[in-house]
């Protein structure tokens, strides 16, 4: 099977604009002859890329509820289910200054000082993602066939580890299901684990997001646990970030979800190096102790609150269920993905679109604008999940707002943009190795799917329309607090623009994050930025405010929390705090684009002058790039970690790893040859013409050796000048 074979899709061209869908009713609209399918534009769909179904269509029979990887790798399902209560706020931990000004004195006082640096060798440096020389037992290997390494299982789908009888304490892990992270374990001590994540699928990095299981618990046993192949230089783990944990037992018997836990937490560099562009890079260690609270337990960790695949399709097949709602909320499916999962589009509003539209017409009123809303287009920045659901929510509501909103605006949401990366448990990219978000300006329909769909969409959207903002929602793992990324109108002229768009004026970009500063307690304004860089033009955020719409944000919550100076003072965010960022956004949006001239003038120039009395510092921090500053560590380079192996063909490999030559390359090429001196005439070959018309080769003739050089006499050398 290869990446260009096309089957059709159920998804036809007018349903992505949904122009033609009823919302009085929750039954579905008859056709008429005018819209029949056979009459409709079909859109055509990507193949998996791995499917074992063979002499069947592939789009036949597949159960949406049912994950797919894409790849040989099975996971159990169903996925783990969790017990849903909303806990108490838990403090950040208090930042430690030595833990981030000197990482190595701060392990020497925990009595936990790395082993003196060893010289860097060649063999000591990995090329292939994962470190060399790790020492301690294997205890568990997922199987991996991205890792390039024999598995190491001989049971197959049976636990790895075989304990050894009652009084074994050896954990045993497990990451073979929905959204886990964790390749190799290897026991260091008795209580001391030195653990690897998998790279993103397709790829020599991005490991950051963690997610796995450990079963056979000893109660009051504090374990050590190193995750040792961290590829970012900085992390909120050194300013109080916690892991999350959740256990059997807890939920069982006292009705405890995930909460945060973990001490004597530390993010610092290690022994263990790659190579990535030429240069050598060092990994770094993300290491805790966690004390379990019963024994033979079965305890998950994980780097964020878990949102998979399944969650999403159970949180709309719910809507559905509601009558109600099924007259505001469609759903409609936008594309399927390189492994066949579905990427859903949500379309919210009030009544019959087409009908409105004529209504608003017959006035002299335009048609309903359009509001675009994504998330997980990464997909370890499992928050962002949290907050579009807080979105519709609070869209689908009764509260006046979301009555107005729906009543003059159409949404498209897109909850899930990369649906394969978050089945895989990547934390940067999709099934391909591909950051989605770097593929904006020209997106591959076989390679990039759901970027492809949603940006036809968008354009559509704005012709028919007009996209009055679009807001892509993110983690952040370095900054506290939720925050903005937009686009400042000082970039407008350093790259070209839809002619539809017109000149940004000053301000523009900022007056919606000032509006969700003033009602949401979580966001801070401070830390918003509005940069255009170069390298960013071809990311969802500038691409969509160069060719669709005017408003254009990366919305960031932070994986951590709240600084002092907002609500709640340095606390984590738990997913009571990232819905509630859900909500106060959407209220934002309606009182920037549902008020009167009037209200919208007065609450312009109220806006302006809190921008002019508190100006956002502008530093260079990025959206993509967690670690400000560090360019070397960027997120940016997706592609360059994209590699072969036994996922993709090998075809998909050499178009994703191949880069065409640069134009000003090419032309310095050009000139240098043009440029080279021709050689004289008795160096070259001499061609004779022979009496048959034919061309032979003659040798050169033999030169004379050359004399032997003059000597010449020995001048003495000049007196030195005085000096001045």
């Amino acid at each position: 099977v290869v990446a260009t074979e096309m089957a059709e899709s159920e998804v036809v061209a007018t349903e992505m604009a949904d122009s033609d869908e009823n919302f009085d009713s929750g039954e579905e609209e008859p056709q008429s002859p005018s819209t029949s399918r056979s009459q409709k534009e079909l859109v055509m769909a990507p193949r998996p890329l791995y499917h074992d179904r063979e002499d069947v269509d592939w789009d036949e029979g597949i159960e949406d509820a049912i994950p797919q990887t894409g790849t040989k790798i099975s996971l159990s399902h169903p996925p783990p289910s969790f017990l849903d209560v909303s806990g108490k706020d838990e403090a950040l931990n208090p930042p430690n200054p030595l833990a981030i000004s000197n990482p190595e004195e701060h392990l020497k006082i925990m009595g936990r000082a790395r082993e003196d640096p060893k010289p860097i060798s060649k063999d000591s440096i990995s090329t292939t993602g994962y470190p060399i020389g790790i020492g301690g037992t294997l205890v568990y290997d997922s199987m991996d066939h991205n890792a390039k390494r024999k598995a190491t299982n001989p049971n197959g789908t049976d636990p790895y580890l075989t304990l050894g009888g009652d009084d074994d304490t050896a954990l045993q892990f497990e990451s073979l299901f929905e959204s886990a992270n964790l390749f190799q374990a290897y026991r260091t001590g008795p209580f001391e684990y030195d653990l690897l994540l998998r790279n993103d699928f397709n790829t020599n990095g991005h490991t950051q997001w963690y997610y796995f299981s450990v079963a056979n618990t000893r109660q009051g046993a504090s374990y050590r646990f190193n995750i040792i192949n961290m590829y970012k230089k900085s992390s909120m783990y050194n300013r109080g970030l916690r892991p999350l944990i959740y256990s059997d037992r807890l939920a069982t018997d006292m009705k405890v979800g995930w909460h945060r836990g973990g001490t004597d937490i530390v993010y610092v560099r290690n022994n263990f190096h790659y190579q990535k562009a030429r240069a050598v890079h060092s990994y770094y260690s993300l290491s805790f102790t966690v004390t379990f609270p019963f024994s033979k337990d079965r305890v998950f960790l994980a780097h964020c609150y878990p949102y998979t695949y399944t969650d999403l399709q159970q949180y709309i097949v719910k809507l559905e269920a509601d009558a109600e709602i099924r007259k505001i909320c469609r759903r409609r499916l936008l594309c399927r993905t390189v492994a066949g999962n579905r990427c859903d589009l949500l379309t919210i509003t009030a009544g019959n679109t087409v009908e409105v539209d004529q209504t608003r017409a017959a006035a002299g009123r335009p048609p309903k604008q359009c509001v675009v809303l994504s998330a997980r287009v990464h997909p370890g920045e499992s928050n962002a999940s949290w907050i579009i659901q807080g979105c519709i929510e609070f869209l689908v509501s009764n509260a006046p707002e979301a009555v107005a909103l729906r009543e003059q605006i159409v949404f498209k949401v897109v909850p899930m943009l990369n649906p394969d990366g978050v089945i895989l448990g990547n934390y940067r990219t999709g099934l391909a190795g591909s950051d989605l978000n770097r593929k904006w300006k020209d997106p591959d329909q076989s390679m990039h799917p759901t970027v492809f769909f949603m940006k036809q969409m968008m354009e559509k959207m704005r012709d028919e329309r007009g996209v009055g903002m679009f807001v892509d929602m993110h983690g952040h793992s370095v900054k506290n607090n939720a925050f903005v990324y937009g686009c400042d109108a000082r970039f407008w002229p350093q790259a070209p623009n839809h002619p539809s768009r017109k000149q940004p004026h000053e301000y523009e970009c900022r007056i919606f994050p000032a509006q969700v500063d003033q009602l949401c307690s979580h966001f801070s304004l401070r830390d918003c930025r509005f940069h255009a860089k170069k390298k960013k033009e071809v990311s969802a955020r500038v691409v969509c405010w160069r060719q669709i719409t005017p408003l254009s944000y990366t919305l960031e919550a932070s994986f951590g929390g709240a600084d002092k100076e907002h609500s709640p003072p340095t606390t984590h965010f738990s997913q009571k705090h990232y819905k509630r960022i859900g909500a106060d956004l959407c209220i934002a949006i309606h009182d920037i684009l549902c008020q009167d001239e009037e209200q919208m003038a007065a609450l312009r120039a109220l806006l302006i002058k809190k921008l002019e009395a508190e100006p956002i510092p502008e530093d260079g921090d990025s959206d993509d790039e967690s670690d400000a500053g560090e360019k070397e560590e960027s997120d940016d380079d997706s592609e360059d970690d994209t590699v072969e192996n036994l996922v993709l063909p090998q075809a998909v490999v050499q178009k994703l790893t191949s880069k065409p030559k640069s134009k000003s390359k090419a032309r310095r090429a050009s000139v240098s040859k043009s440029s080279k001196k021709e050689p004289k005439k008795e160096d070259k070959t001499d061609l004779d013409r022979t009496d048959s018309g034919k061309t032979k080769v003659q040798p050169p003739p033999e030169k004379p050796a050359p004399p032997p050089p003059k000597k010449e006499p020995v001048k003495p050398a000049p007196a030195p000048e005085p000096k001045p």
